[in-house]
């Protein structure tokens, strides 16, 4: 059985993921701007770029809230600068991820069919 080989891109990414939540999660605490978690992260091939993926919960306007996440960008990469050890330091974009409200969604729909076929 051979090893799993990941390309740099997907280490990097999986460690900015890993230095990014409890930053994230720190700054919305900070901000009162509800609570965040990262989901997800990529970097490009090139590692000029990263995006960060992030639930927000308990917050009304959540695309306001990922943008004072992305007007603090700089923050973040200084803080990243301190957690990864490569030459340069990817540019973050911060995008709202709503596929776990999604999924709520779905499983409501679907516990709503549920319960009518169990009434018919």
């Amino acid at each position: 059985m051979m090893p799993r080989e990941f390309s740099r891109s997907v280490r990097i990414a999986e460690t900015v993921k890993r230095a990014m939540a409890p930053l994230v999660s720190d700054w919305m605490r900070e901000h009162q701007v509800g609570m965040g978690s990262v989901t997800d992260a990529d970097v490009s091939p090139d590692m000029k770029r990263s995006r960060v993926y992030v639930s927000v919960y308990g917050c009304e306007d959540k695309t306001s809230a990922i943008a004072a996440l992305n007007n603090d960008v700089g923050r973040f990469r200084h803080a990243l600068s301190r957690e990864v050890r490569i030459r340069n330091i990817p540019a973050i974009e911060f995008v709202l991820d709503e596929s776990i409200e999604q999924g709520d969604e779905i499983s409501r729909m679907l516990e709503s069919l549920r319960s009518e076929d169990r009434d018919d």
